[in-house]
């Protein structure tokens, strides 16, 4: 009994030391990082409670009998409350839950904490038998068994979470997911037919210190993105003067060239499209309280110039480009015209990356609810590229997946994993069609609300006119 002592009291010091550590980093608010921080808390009280039972089973009289009961049902509680954080940290891995907003999360959280309460009654009303030997006690009765059918359940669910994303298994962050399987494996059997071993609450501790040392490092990812931040600040500040001196042209437009003019016209476009670009990275998307803008844009006419802006790097790479607008878009729409514009900017990027040459197009159209004001807007980006391989594509919006030989990733636009999670936010969704060699072909779905059908001064030149649109892009011979 007093080895189980020194093995809780030696687990609970490194414990605390490292929640004293974890806890003066300034981590970024993810759902990862909340579990994490409820499983310490969870494993350092059922530390406490079984070094406390031991404590008390020394003493050997009636009330010490009493307390020792007690804790024994504390200590079941926190098995349960430690298995399903644990079951809700395996999701949150295997499914790249950035987002706590995302509906499996959501629906997860409300099972485990039915779950909970179930399991808290029936730690509570079930009966506990507490047998003493010479040199040990052991729990018998219908409340022991609790905790190996909670045991079994933590078993088969993580189980059956990783065959169901066994791509994800040999991740880093994965690591103790499998060796939590080995572990409670191990507890049931020793618990089973040594029952004066209390091995589940150190099990606990040893999968925990495993987490904490294959984690991801929020806090070098935390001043990363500091560094991100000022860097796009520069840019802006740049961009805003390259601004001002295209408007400080088009003033003295009487007085100078034509072509002048249209350069004017064209840097300022192209400036003012990779302004709001640049306002929606990498890091923002990482954020669990991500702000969504809800404001009046003109959907068509942002998208046509925001596309103008990728013509030269097209036609750099001998590729030419076929935008197709239907005339079903509402003209304006309520929603974040930046995000949008970002999500299909990055798409447009990605495959310009990846097409040596060749041809890329943009169909955008929508399903319109008329009565409740709502867009669901299709775009449909395709290209001839190098495309993608069967096992590339299962893991293309999971975050440092896509690390293809015949790819060479470059820092332009947002991340397939990143897009996906401000599509995630939007309500919206992204799919991807590919064959290796052939191309690929993305679709994407995003919800937006109407703020006005059709323009108020419409005439000759309305959306429909943008429909089967090729931008004038010349190939290089």
């Amino acid at each position: 009994m007093n080895t189980n002592i020194g093995i809780c009291v030696s687990f609970f010091v490194v414990l605390v030391i490292i929640s004293i550590v974890y806890l003066s980093k300034k981590e970024v608010e993810i759902p990862k990082n909340k579990c994490f921080k409820m499983l310490l808390l969870s494993t350092i009280a059922g530390l406490l409670l079984e070094t406390s039972m031991y404590i008390l089973a020394l003493s050997l009289n009636s009330s010490a009998n009493t307390y020792l009961l007690i804790c024994m049902k504390l200590l079941y509680i926190e098995y349960t409350f430690w298995m399903l954080f644990f079951i809700l940290y395996a999701v949150i891995i295997l499914f790249n839950i950035q987002n706590p907003h995302e509906v499996i999360y959501q629906k997860l959280k409300k099972s485990c904490g039915i779950i909970f309460l179930l399991a808290l009654i029936l730690s509570i009303v079930l009966p506990i038998n507490i047998t003493f030997m010479d040199t040990y006690f052991y729990p018998q009765g219908p409340g022991d068994i609790l905790q190996y059918v909670v045991l079994l359940l933590g078993i088969g669910i993580i189980s059956a979470l990783g065959l169901i994303k066994k791509n994800k298994l040999h991740e880093k962050e994965a690591i103790p997911l499998t060796i939590s399987v080995i572990l409670f494996i191990f507890c049931f059997i020793t618990q089973f037919f040594l029952k004066e071993i209390l091995f589940i609450v150190p099990s606990h501790a040893v999968i925990l210190l495993i987490v904490y040392f294959t984690m991801d490092n929020m806090e070098i990812k935390s001043k990363l993105e500091n560094s991100s931040q000022q860097s796009n600040s520069s840019i802006k500040q740049n961009l805003n003067k390259i601004i001002e001196l295209s408007d400080s042209n088009l003033d003295y437009r009487s007085q100078i060239p034509q072509e002048v003019i249209e350069n004017s016209k064209k840097i300022k476009d192209i400036s003012q499209s990779t302004l709001e670009m640049i306002s929606v990275d990498n890091s923002q998307v990482t954020e669990v309280k991500l702000e969504l803008g809800e404001l009046p844009y003109h959907f068509v006419e942002e998208v046509s110039n925001m596309c103008k802006t990728l013509e030269d790097k097209m036609i750099e790479k001998n590729i030419t480009f076929d935008l197709k607008i239907m005339d079903n878009i509402p003209y304006e729409l309520i929603g974040d015209k930046e995000v949008i514009k970002a999500v299909i900017y990055s798409l447009l990027t990605n495959s310009i990356k990846y097409t040596k040459a060749g041809s890329i197009s943009l169909n955008i159209q929508s399903v319109n609810d008329i009565d409740a004001c709502l867009s669901k807007l299709i775009i449909i980006c395709k290209d001839t590229g190098v495309g993608i391989s069967d096992e590339d594509l299962t893991k293309l919006f999971t975050k440092n997946e896509l690390k293809q030989k015949n790819r060479t990733l470059e820092d332009d636009g947002l991340s397939l994993a990143k897009i996906k999670d401000l599509l995630d936010a939007m309500g919206g969704s992204i799919h991807a069609q590919s064959q290796l060699g052939n191309g690929t072909i993305f679709v994407v779905h995003i919800p937006q609300k109407i703020s006005q059908f059709v323009s108020s001064n419409a005439g000759s030149e309305t959306p429909n006119e943008l429909e089967n649109l090729v931008l004038p892009i010349e190939k290089i011979d």
